[in-house]
């Protein structure tokens, strides 16, 4: 008999299937695992630590973390920055989740960021442009400096009285000599010059013996004219050859100075009040250091070494002892936790040799 609960029933049906089949879906839905975002890796590009490639980015600091980057299980998206202060702001404000770089760890750092355990010994160094030379300018610069000019200035005009001089004598004892000025003029010019730097001249002897011992005096005279002048430029160019050379920090002092803007040689060089011009990065500074608008180029040891070994055609050279030794490690945001994972990580990397064959391949012995 069909009773109008049995109707209800029968249209109730469907929808309560349809209801149980949305209610298992959203149950299996529910015990997916739920898809982790990839880490914001930010890079700042400066060789062999990041660099890039067709494929990407790779480089020490860039393979040691895609290993990382692997044991965590996590995959990374790049982010670029266009300089180390840019990178680290980033850092500093949550934009990435990890600053990849050669970054050193400082005491003022560690107040703003978060760093995992070191990776890498660093410190400064300096490069010079070995090529660099006393050119005219500079000579002449510093015998002006000196007085030495002056004094070269009131020889020269007592050359040209006695050339003057010797043409008067000339044109009135002489009948072969020139009547003309100019011509005489430079007759007498080149006897009074050739006794000034030989001690020689083949001047006819017009006034006998008196004539001889006049010559013989202006013989004497120039000798003493021309050691005085060989050994003040000699001496100019000696000063400045040793005050020029540098081979270590203690002979930067009054030298023009490049650093990268932001970085550690930046805050060294100004902590000890020498004269310093910034650069945006490296190539930028040793680009100045070739054309002479600086004298030296202050940078992490490890990137000028390098640097230095991919440009063997430049006039350039690594010199002076590590200064100013720091680590280099990863930085994240302040307290962020994953801090602790990716410094096991590192750990990890250590200790199964990784972290050291890396740095061989890039440095050719494990640093």
């Amino acid at each position: 008999m069909f009773t109008f609960a049995k109707w209800m029933f029968s249209r109730r049906t469907p929808w309560l299937g349809l209801l149980g089949l949305l209610l298992v879906l959203d149950s299996v839905r529910a015990a997916e695992p739920v898809a982790t975002p990839p880490l914001r890796v930010g890079v700042y590009v400066t060789a062999p630590f990041v660099m890039t490639g067709p494929y990407g980015y790779n480089g020490l600091a860039v393979d040691l973390w895609n290993a990382v980057g692997a044991k965590l299980g996590r995959k990374t998206e790049f982010v670029r920055a266009g300089s180390l202060p840019e990178l680290l702001g980033a850092a500093r404000g949550g934009r990435i989740d990890i600053a990849v770089a050669n970054v050193f760890v400082t005491a003022e750092r560690a107040e703003q960021l978060s760093f995992t355990q070191p990776w890498f010994n660093g410190g400064l160094r300096i490069l010079v442009n070995e090529e660099r030379q006393i050119g005219p300018l500079s000579l002449l610069h510093d015998l002006h400096k000196l007085g030495y000019l002056t004094s070269y200035a009131w020889l020269g005009a007592g050359l040209l009285l006695i050339t003057l001089l010797l043409t008067l004598v000339e044109r009135r004892l002489d009948k072969e000599f020139p009547p003309q000025w100019w011509p005489g003029l430079a007759i007498s010019f080149y006897h009074v010059m050739a006794v000034t730097t030989t001690g020689k001249t083949s001047h006819k002897n017009l006034f006998g013996s008196l004539g001889t011992v006049l010559a013989a005096l202006w013989m004497a005279c120039s000798v003493a004219v021309m050691a005085y002048v060989t050994s003040t430029v000699t001496s100019v160019m000696t000063v400045n050859s040793i005050t020029s050379r540098i081979t270590g920090l203690g002979d930067l002092p009054g030298k023009r100075i490049g650093v990268e803007a932001g970085s550690l040689s930046e805050d060294h060089i100004a902590r000890l009040g020498l004269d310093y011009r910034a650069f945006p990065d490296l190539d930028q500074a040793v680009a100045a250091l070739t054309t002479q608008e600086i004298d030296a180029v202050v940078d992490d040891a490890a990137t000028l070494e390098y640097f230095d070994q991919q440009h063997p055609t430049l006039p350039i050279q690594v010199v002076g002892k590590i200064f100013e030794p720091r680590k280099y490690a990863f930085a994240l945001p302040l307290n962020s936790p994953l801090t602790h994972d990716v410094t096991v990580a590192l750990l990890s990397l250590e200790e199964d040799q990784t972290a050291g064959k890396l740095r061989t391949q890039y440095f050719g012995a494990d640093k």
